[in-house]
């Protein structure tokens, strides 16, 4: 499960929809102890 309410992630979770049937890997990163 992904959790957040910034902008970024907003911005992340519309584009999840459209890679989430990819036969390629998908990383996300972020800063260093945000999870």
């Amino acid at each position: 499960m992904i959790v957040g309410d910034t902008l970024a992630m907003k911005q992340i979770m519309s584009i999840l929809p459209r890679v989430a049937n990819s036969p390629v890997p998908i990383m996300i990163t972020g800063e260093s102890g945000t999870g």
